[in-house]
């Protein structure tokens, strides 16, 4: 069973407010469970990818990197908050208070790496809502090349009740990425 299992989705302490995981002691943990590879996905930024590349390098451990983008509900320039939940019950809200949703995105290659940062870096510049670094179905369809996405948390506009936050957006790879359409086409609809 050694080797067999990878962790893909782990915050570090580049994660703000979230990881506390430092690079180095994860990827430890990492060897001595016999990983062969190991995921970095923080919380809407790629500040940790060039130290967790290099730490992982040395360690002899591939390096998978992501993020787990903030999208927002409709476009990254709009401030209107879209709730989720049943308005009675505001605990149910599972959208950042209305201003953004998660979707887990991995670089399955150097295009999608570059794209990955191309969208964490316009997130921050166009998107930013408070303090979260928000991109939308728009930026991502630009940029989707070489990103393999997951619904890693489950308020990816996936959630009964969602309603006018569904915006009936679709992105896709070009055809013949040699991957199933599972992993390379995202839908809002």
């Amino acid at each position: 069973m050694t080797g067999s299992f990878v962790h893909l989705h782990n915050h570090t302490e580049y994660s703000m407010l979230d990881g506390a995981a430092k690079i180095s002691p994860m990827l430890a943990e990492a060897q001595r469970l016999g990983m062969s590879a190991i995921g970095m996905t923080d919380h809407g930024n790629m500040f940790g990818a060039s130290e967790f590349y290099n730490a992982c390098t040395e360690a002899g451990i591939k390096p998978i990197i992501g993020v787990e983008a903030y999208v927002a509900p409709g476009s990254r320039f709009d401030s209107r908050r879209v709730f989720w939940g049943d308005p009675a019950q505001k605990g149910d809200d599972v959208s950042g208070s209305g201003s953004y949703t998660h979707l887990t995105m991995i670089a399955e290659n150097a295009a999608g790496l570059r794209n990955l940062f191309k969208l964490t870096s316009l997130a921050s510049f166009e998107g930013q809502l408070g303090k979260w670094s928000r991109m939308d179905a728009e930026l991502i369809a630009e940029h989707a090349g070489g990103i393999i996405a997951t619904t890693g948390c489950p308020p990816v506009r996936c959630r009964p009740g969602c309603g006018s936050a569904r915006t009936g957006r679709r992105w896709s790879r070009p055809p013949g990425g040699g991957r199933s359409s599972a992993r390379t086409t995202i839908s809002w609809s």
